[in-house]
């Protein structure tokens, strides 16, 4: 029986560099925020670049991986990632906020490239019926670099102004590097497509309505988990909520990946053969009634059940991709990079958010956190059929 141990360790690996990558976005954003004057909307934009890299990329990305196979589009991914963390110097010495756009889009970039071959492969490394808990496990090292990102970026970012911004990040380029060597040396494998048969057209797959409702429900997800990450620092600097520092609160971003990560990993572990759709009923039910306190509520049950969103959020995403891809075979890295595509929510709405907090308030800014949840209820509720 073929093993494939190294595979998944390459991408769980991948999981975590990713996680650690965009959760630096949520001490990025009130960092420059602060050292730029922006307003809320403007700030949003660092989240915005970097996932619009990741919509962009995603059908390119499995296009690449379905032609080229996994190993080349990992080594592709690396490098570019490594070329937009390195642009974060020149970024920094220009004193200018929208230098860093740029750079992290490119950044972004490489990452979505590693997150469209890493979320399919994870799917068809072993059986089927564990394929949920698999993608929980990557997704839960995922939430661990998350955890760990926003607690070392507080403490080699924020408060030391541009020039403390691009070391951490040159570091980045040159580990980014070395990894992109040592997976080129790792064999990875990619569904065989059966003699005589194509690629299915990406406008048949995009009409089976599990796929494009898919597409869907990982946009509401992106918006869900980027927005209220990127909020957490400013909601609990409130006086009426928690009123603290923003170095203080930023170490409660760790928290609510954290709440991620357990999630994920008892997805991986203890979830493995439960149907997605019931684990996105009862987490999407969950992330409503938290959100619905977020919005009204004040001091520790406010403050406790915003954190609590990155529990809620922990199985959401892998139980979406694996009900959207059953079945697909040789063409799930094309149907995966389709529903990457819906990672665009993890721009727009977190700019959509901010414009709202801007207009009436960062409370009522969490009722489009609440409206996502409840369309992925909505989702794994519904029996779609498969084409």
């Amino acid at each position: 029986m073929r093993s494939y141990t190294l595979p998944i360790a390459l991408f769980c690996l991948l999981y975590f560099l990713a996680g650690f990558i965009a959760s630096q976005n949520d001490i990025l954003n009130p960092l420059l925020k602060d050292l730029f004057g922006l307003a809320y909307r403007e700030a949003a934009l660092v989240h915005f670049s970097f996932f619009l890299a990741f919509a962009l990329l995603a059908l390119p990305a499995g296009l690449l991986a379905d032609r080229y196979g996994p190993r080349r589009a990992v080594e592709a991914g690396l490098l570019l990632s490594a070329l937009g963390a390195a642009g974060f110097w020149p970024a920094a010495a220009s004193g200018s906020y929208w230098a860093f756009l740029p750079a992290n889009f490119v950044l972004a970039a490489g990452m979505a490239i590693l997150m469209v071959v890493a979320n399919s492969a994870m799917t068809y490394l072993g059986p089927q019926a564990s394929a949920t808990g698999r993608l929980n496990l990557g997704n839960a090292f995922n939430s661990v670099g998350a955890s760990l990102g926003p607690l070392a970026g507080s403490l080699l970012l924020a408060g030391g102004g541009l020039a403390r911004i691009w070391p951490p990040y040159l570091v980045m380029a040159g580990l980014l590097l070395a990894l992109a060597f040592g997976a080129a040396q790792i064999q990875l494998p990619h569904p065989e497509r059966s003699a005589g048969t194509q690629p299915a057209p990406l406008g048949s797959l995009l009409r089976q309505p599990r796929i494009a409702f898919g597409v869907l429900a990982i946009f509401c997800y992106g918006g869900i988990e980027i927005g209220a990450g990127s909020l957490i620092v400013k909601y609990l600097g409130m006086p009426h909520i928690a009123g603290m520092a923003p170095e203080e609160a930023g170490r409660y971003v760790s928290l609510y990946w954290g709440g991620s990560m357990a999630g994920r990993f008892a997805g991986g572990l203890l979830f493995r053969n439960t149907s997605p759709r019931l684990l996105l009923s009862r987490f999407g039910t969950a992330g409503v009634l938290c959100s619905l306190v977020v919005i009204l509520g004040s001091g520790a049950w406010a403050q406790w059940s915003l954190i609590a969103l990155g529990l809620c959020n922990s199985v959401l995403f892998a139980s979406v991709f694996t009900y959207a891809l059953q079945g697909l075979g040789a063409d799930t890295q094309r149907a995966g990079g389709l529903l990457m595509t819906g990672v665009l929510g993890s721009s727009v709405l977190p700019v959509l958010q901010g414009a709202i907090a801007d207009a009436a308030g960062l409370q009522p800014s969490f009722i489009l956190t609440m409206l996502c949840y409840g369309y992925l209820v909505f989702y794994g509720l519904r029996k779609w059929r498969a084409g």
